[in-house]
């Protein structure tokens, strides 16, 4: 009986011990795994490419986002969001009446009879960005689009856009929490707000009246970066190395 109960005594001290040494083998694995991070500033030049990628891009912001699941709209989508100068050429069209003819099967219909100012996209313009920004080279569909303003039709080798007028009623914030750099690569934590200003309820809880009221014909506005923190949700961004160039691999919600 006594030897029963020495050997069951025995199970649990080594049982206690095993425990021990697996919870103290996890925390040693986690305190190596913090000491090989190097934190990275916002004034970072790595940062400095990266967190414009990001930054109020509401396209990015789901629970949990994979890059490689992006739909061919919504890298397109990215791509006119992010739109710079250096992406496009510009070409003046006559307008015949009211129409700017491209081809037979492009025309755009022009504002008072006056001649167009198109905006000129290679579709393999919007690929390098696919490739440098997402790292995916799949086959894009570019199917005319109407986007945010953007009113473009594609030939099969390049866009034509029309810009018109747009009023964004929907407007993002982010606010740049920390970052650093370890074996997986660059993850970026930020603070994300999206305000609907056509909801004057919602409008008011961060800005005046005034604005709230005339939101349309006004500058976007400012807001405290507290306000941001505090009724955001807090991102994380995992940039992937490839060769001299990070790509956005993984955002998810941390906190909300």
């Amino acid at each position: 009986m006594r030897d029963a109960i020495k050997t069951v005594i025995l199970v649990v001290i080594l049982s206690v011990v095993g425990f021990i040494a697996i919870g103290f083998g996890d925390n040693i694995q986690k305190g190596v795994e913090l000491l090989s991070r190097t934190k990275l500033p916002l004034s970072d030049p790595t940062i400095q490419i990266l967190y414009p990628r990001i930054e109020n891009n509401f396209l990015l912001r789901k629970p949990d986002l994979d890059t490689s699941n992006l739909s061919s709209e919504e890298i397109i989508e990215y791509f006119f969001d992010n739109l710079t100068n250096k992406d496009y050429k510009t070409r003046k069209v006559e307008a015949v009446k009211i129409y700017c003819t491209i081809s037979n099967a492009i025309q755009f219909i022009s504002e008072n009879e006056k001649d167009c100012n198109l905006l000129v996209i290679a579709n393999s313009t919007i690929k390098n960005k696919q490739k440098e920004v997402f790292n995916t080279d799949y086959d894009l569909s570019f199917s005319d689009i109407d986007y945010k303003g953007y009113q473009c039709k594609n030939d099969g080798k390049r866009y034509y856009c029309m810009k018109k007028k747009y009023v964004n009623h929907v407007v993002g914030y982010s606010v740049f929490k920390d970052a650093y750099e370890d074996k997986d690569g660059v993850v970026i934590h930020e603070y994300y707000l999206n305000i609907d200003l056509s909801k004057r309820e919602v409008c008011l809880n961060y800005f005046s009246n005034e604005y709230c009221s005339n939101y349309t014909k006004m500058d976007r506005q400012k807001i405290d970066n507290d306000k941001v923190k505090q009724s955001g949700v807090l991102y994380e961004h995992l940039f992937v190395k490839d060769g001299d160039n990070y790509y956005l691999k993984r955002s998810f919600v941390v906190s909300s």
